[in-house]
């Protein structure tokens, strides 16, 4: 029998907004469940509890990217989400002076695997971990492009692409998940994913956004699409002085 989740007071706002999110997640049926709402976010699995269980207020990204893959209103979650963490704010002494701050846990996506690629020894190590890294960062600048363009449909960023046929199958793969879910030749990945990069940039534009910050996605999303290309050259290359093939898990 699993174990029962611990019981949430409605008066404290962090539970209050766990209570809330538990509701959207009910609502949203198999998009909620826990291994399809790490992928669509770039999260780990005890984040996710950690939001449900009241312990963690979620990051703003990836607070949009989760409440955009269970069908919410991204605007009302966001606002939500201010709201709570004033309140919290409110209810929280602030540190003495000769001690310093914890560090906060970090958002996820792009925060996450920044973090965790700084404190964790094992990711300077093997290339299949950075490039799985490499990959949570290029979806989370996807992502925010995305949302700067305003959430087009697929069949929208597909006409904007140029893109048809078998490869609009890949565009919902690719603005869904940050890897992979079915075989896809590399070459088409990297050509599919930097004509979707494009697209979502002229996206923004047409919406209104300032092309300062537009830019500053696309360029962040071009040089994460250009580290994990080269990544995956150096996986493919079978020796490589100074590495243990070990490593390699394909």
């Amino acid at each position: 029998m699993g174990r029962r989740p611990n019981p949430l007071n409605p008066e404290n706002p962090l539970h209050a907004f766990a209570i809330e999110l538990r509701s959207l997640r009910d609502a949203a049926g198999a998009a909620g469940e826990v291994r399809a709402t790490c992928m669509a976010a770039g999260i780990t699995r005890g984040t996710y509890y950690a939001w449900l269980s009241g312990k963690q207020l979620p990051g703003r990204d990836a607070l949009q990217l989760t409440v955009s893959a269970w069908g919410g209103d991204v605007n009302y979650w966001l606002t939500r989400r201010r709201r709570a963490e004033e309140s919290i704010s409110k209810k929280t002494p602030s540190p003495p002076a000769h001690e310093a701050p914890h560090d906060p846990d970090p958002a996820t996506g792009l925060e996450r695997a920044e973090f965790e690629y700084e404190t964790t020894p094992h990711w300077n190590n093997s290339i299949f971990e950075r490039e799985i890294l490499t990959s949570l960062k290029l979806h989370t600048f996807m992502q925010k492009l995305y949302h700067l363009a305003k959430a087009p449909s697929v069949p929208d960023i597909a006409r904007a692409a140029g893109v048809r046929g078998e490869d609009i199958d890949t565009v919902n793969m690719l603005i869904d998940y940050p890897l992979p879910t079915r075989n896809v030749e590399e070459d088409d990945l990297r050509r599919i994913r930097g004509k979707i990069i494009e697209s979502l940039a002229r996206l923004a534009r047409e919406a209104g956004h300032a092309s300062r910050e537009v830019r500053k996605q696309e360029i962040s999303a071009r040089e994460a699409l250009a580290e994990l290309a080269m990544l995956r050259r150096r996986r493919s290359v079978p020796d490589v002085p100074g590495r243990n093939p070990a490593e390699n898990p394909y």
